[in-house]
């Protein structure tokens, strides 16, 4: 990845979704503090769209990170088709040679990407059942991680069996996993973004980037602490991403019935589930933005 200019930079593209979100969180207080009742419908519509664009920020910070992920899947790609055309065998020796484009994505993706990597399919490696390259960067400085792959060994760390694994390895398409705790792994909550790596037909593997849940929270929590109330980001999975709302802690799994339910079972674009609790859904990504004006 070539460094961009300043203004297509990172930290650019990160400020300016802040400051969208800030406004937003304006709109939304203005909007149900200050409209009419009999004008409920409008405050309907107003929350929709502000629903949507916030929804398009959330999405322009899940690009960066896929981004990583994206050029992370040619390396991988590249290192496999070497040792192919070379007619010899794959090893974990090849996936050292990603070790240098890692530690660049992390720094020029600062400070959004937290880690990335690379989780082969099992048995792709000649001389390993399951292997990760990774990468996490705390506080400027890159550091390896290196779980532990034994199954007779205690925290034995199964990769294929977590969600951001096991999911686009079955549907081979990219995948943004919801909050989870990775136990074994960086164990902690995280949002991982992973795009797999095909060879012909055959999946060879994962190349992925993470954001921690904090990270996340830091990037979003300054437009939800402008509502001046109770407010909180959720996820299309219902846990809390980001949240200035005593009761609703960040990682955490939304109390039943709070975010309300259409005739159909999904989440409705607009709805008040709870007398003065304020729900607003995209059409788009399906994030919700809950407001408690109790």
């Amino acid at each position: 990845m070539t460094h961009t200019s300043d203004e297509d930079s990172t930290a650019s593209r990160l400020a300016q979704a802040s400051e969208a979100l800030s406004v937003l969180a304006h709109e939304l207080a203005i909007a149900v503090a200050e409209t009419p009742p009999e004008t409920a419908g409008a405050v309907a519509g107003i929350l929709t769209s502000v629903s949507e664009r916030l929804s398009r920020q959330a999405l322009a910070i899940a690009e960066i990170v896929f981004v990583v992920a994206e050029e992370l899947a040619g390396h991988l790609l590249t290192r496999y088709r070497r040792a192919c055309h070379a007619g010899r065998s794959f090893t974990s020796a090849d996936l050292a040679a990603l070790d240098e484009p890692i530690q660049r994505l992390l720094e020029d993706n600062e400070p959004l990407a937290t880690g990335a990597g690379v989780a082969v399919t099992p048995d792709i490696l000649a001389d390993r059942h399951l292997w990760m390259q990774w990468w996490v960067r705390d506080g400027g400085r890159a550091t390896q991680l290196l779980p532990q792959l034994d199954p007779g060994r205690p925290r034995y760390y199964d990769y294929t069996k977590a969600v951001w694994f096991a999911e686009p390895a079955r549907d081979l398409v990219p995948h943004l996993a919801p909050p989870h705790f990775d136990e074994g792994g960086t164990d902690t909550f995280m949002i991982t973004a992973t795009i797999p790596t095909l060879a012909g037909s055959r999946m060879i593997g994962l190349a992925c980037a993470e954001m921690t849940l904090e990270r996340l929270a830091q990037l979003v929590t300054p437009a939800l602490a402008a509502l001046s109330v109770p407010a909180a980001l959720i996820t299309p999975d219902s846990w809390v991403a980001a949240s200035t709302h005593p009761r609703l802690r960040s990682g955490e799994l939304v109390p039943g019935g709070l975010l309300g339910q259409s005739r159909a079972g999904e989440p409705a674009l607009f709805s008040e589930p709870v007398p003065g609790v304020t729900v607003a859904r995209s059409p788009a990504l399906a994030w919700r933005l809950v407001a408690d004006w109790r």
